[in-house]
């Protein structure tokens, strides 16, 4: 800045809700608050370097080192002589990014707790940069002028000491929660990852996260300790994959960046080539948290394989906020890894960051070494308080969900308990799908989901979906194929960075609106689906039996669910046609019910009636049983004379019951 604009700050006024105006008071390093070490290292610097960087596209605006810490004063200051509230909302300043720094460290100093999150249950003050009509207080901080509310709730709400920051979980694995994070949480993650990544104030650092997402008070707090550059671009530059890497890289020289892997999976191929993993790019550290490590050939890239670029797998939960672990991609096991086509499984979780360690138990809560079981997080003094958690009851063990597997003493991710879920009377993990999926080698991002009581996974728009689907089907076992395989252009993501699940609900919600095919399009649908399910490249000949050339129950299930989503009705007969007729039985009746739809705007009705002569495979059980003298078929009530088979009982499963028949003789 100028030394005319440095001498206008020094003799702004701030406006009290009284009228009176009073210059800001100068402070001193010791007067800074004891509770919050981060102040140790914020004094003010000879060298006055760029701390913030904002640009919206357009207009850029730059805020020197002094000048941050001078305005965290002025709010600090102002927050303790109006006795506010003790949390403060900033998630209305959203056109003067730049300030976020000086309010949040100012909130800090006058020992006072900051938030990003609008919830009627908080008693908070909330900062505005545009005027409103129910304003409490005005302040001016560097020339921009900002507006105060308070929230008075008489509710009985938990007050915390030693609180840093309120932030809410992000829902997308259930109801959304409140965590109030203490100093003792987050600061151990600055003073490791400062070190880790060895950050001096020559770093410029990429604010990746949004406010509401605890990892967005990493970096800034990171960069406050470091004297380093803090980089903060408006969401709509987030969405933009191309052109927010060519701002970070070109323009700014982006050297370290903490994201999800959604987040950097969105980067096209090009761009990771040319700007990001280049031989001169600016950038030393990706660190990728908040989801699964991603299945992706780091590897191939010079830049990485001279670590001249480090990538670290970031592991930990808001509830004890915010990373619990870290490891680092070493370059020869990961290449190793990436030849098995595995490495987005073969990446652990690494080792427990200070005061943290991570533990394995079993359902009954016991320990175990080996194997598989939910990933626990631990620590004495890394303690949250989660929604209105009484303080004497704050668990110093926290269960995060995940499934972890330990090899070796390593722990890896292996997705999470809610994902294991229960098709065909077996266990089916989501997450080995989407992992199975990813060992194509054909897809960069998959993604699988219930929904509607079906199993879908969603996988990129380019990709071969024919080839993909016939490698993934040799992997699969009959339980995991999915009944529905879309192609996305784009993966829709939340605020907090991760996928947004609702959006891809919707996006699944819209394939149901499809018009109704014709004939050859339905021929040709069955045809693909008929060779997938079965598992033979050899298209159906008209006589064909779906179980003869290599369906079983399961797999006649799942192609006549597929089959009632394309025809966009039920098809009540469809599944016996499919297993005991033809290939032509099959492509009847389907157009007839086609016909039905197209004569009709009611829901059509079969009328289809089923050829009274033996199926192939009925032939083929005929021929079996009449080879051998002591087989016979029957009805469910069969006599011949001399002996008599009478029904005894029976029992509807309501299930698909995949089994052999049995034959016991007593004597």
């Amino acid at each position: 800045e100028s030394a005319a604009a440095k001498k206008k700050l020094s003799s702004r006024h701030v406006c009290r809700p009284n009228g009176k105006k009073s210059s800001p008071p100068k402070y001193e390093v010791g007067a800074l608050n004891s509770n919050f070490s981060i102040a140790e290292a914020c004094a003010f610097s000879e060298e006055d370097n760029i701390s913030i960087i904002y640009y919206d596209g357009i207009t850029e605006r730059k805020l020197s080192w002094n000048s941050v810490m001078s305005a965290s004063f002025q709010v600090s200051q102002i927050f303790k002589e109006n006795n506010l509230p003790n949390l403060v909302n900033v998630d209305p300043v959203k056109n003067n990014l730049e300030l976020l720094t000086s309010l949040i460290y100012g909130i800090n100093l006058s020992g006072r707790a900051w938030c990003s999150i609008s919830n009627p249950s908080l008693n908070c003050a909330t900062v505005y940069d545009y005027p409103i009509t129910n304003k409490d207080l005005e302040m001016e901080i560097l020339g921009i002028r900002l507006y105060i509310t308070i929230t008075a709730n008489k509710s009985n709400c938990k007050s915390y000491e030693n609180i840093a920051y309120v932030v809410s979980t992000s829902g997308t694995t259930g109801k959304s929660k409140i965590v109030h994070v203490t100093y003792n949480s987050i600061l151990p993650n600055i003073k490791d990852l400062k070190s880790i990544y060895n950050v001096t104030g020559k770093d410029v650092i990429f604010l990746a996260a949004p406010l509401s997402f605890d990892p967005a008070a990493v970096d800034i707090y990171l960069s406050l300790y470091t004297k380093s550059t803090l980089i903060i671009l408006p969401e709509i530059i987030k969405l933009n994959p191309s052109q927010l890497v060519q701002i970070l890289f070109q323009k700014y020289g982006t050297s370290i960046i903490q994201c999800t892997p959604s987040l950097f999976l969105s980067f096209p191929e090009t761009v990771l080539t040319s700007l990001v993993f280049f031989d001169k790019t600016t950038l030393r550290i990706l660190a990728l948290g908040g989801e699964a490590f991603p299945s992706f050939d780091f590897m191939r890239f010079g830049s990485i394989q001279e670590g001249r670029v480090s990538v670290f797998n970031l592991y930990g939960i808001t509830e004890m906020s915010c990373w619990a672990s870290i490891e680092k991609l070493c370059f020869e096991s990961g290449q190793r890894e990436v030849k098995r086509g595995k490495l987005h499984n073969e990446v652990s979780l690494g080792k427990g960051l200070s005061e943290t360690s991570l533990r394995l138990r079993d359902n009954t809560g016991e320990e175990i070494f080996h194997g598989f079981g939910e990933i626990f997080i631990e620590s004495a003094n890394r303690l949250c308080y989660v929604d209105d958690e009484d303080v004497e009851e704050v668990p110093s063990s926290r269960a995060t969900g995940d499934v972890g597997e330990l090899i070796n003493g390593k722990l890896y991710f292996r997705g999470r308990n809610d994902e294991i879920i229960k098709r065909f009377g077996r266990k089916v993990s989501i997450t080995k799908l989407e992992s199975l999926a990813l060992e194509t080698g054909l897809v960069q991002f998959a993604v699988g989901l219930i929904y509607g009581g079906k199993l879908y996974l969603l996988i990129n728009e380019n990709t071969e979906k024919k080839e993909f689907m016939r490698i993934l089907l040799g992997k699969l076992d009959s339980y995991h194929v999915p009944d529905h395989v879309l192609q996305l252009r784009n993966f829709p993501r939340t605020a907090h960075g991760k996928l947004d699940m609702k959006a891809l609900h919707k996006v699944i919600e819209s394939q149901k609106n499809l018009v109704v095919p014709s004939s050859d399009e339905l021929k040709s649908f069955l045809q693909t689906h008929w060779c997938l399910y079965s598992r033979n490249d050899i298209p159906p000949k008209m006589e064909d039996n779906f179980i003869l050339v290599g369906g079983n129950s399961i797999s006649c299930i799942q192609l006549a669910t597929v089959a009632e989503e394309f025809i966009g009705q039920p098809c009540p007969e469809f599944l016996d046609i499919l297993m005991n007729k033809s290939f032509e039985d099959i492509l009847d009746y389907l157009a007839l019910i086609l016909k039905d739809i197209s004569d009709s705007n009611k829901p059509a009705i079969s009328t289809y009636q089923t050829n009274l002569l033996p199926s192939p495979r009925e032939r083929q059980f005929l021929e079996l049983f009449r080879s051998k003298n002591d087989c016979a078929i029957f009805d469910e009530n069969y006599s011949d004379g001399s002996l008599v088979i009478m029904e005894e009982w029976s029992c509807n499963m309501n299930k698909c019951v995949d089994a052999s028949p049995l034959l016991v003789k007593t004597h």
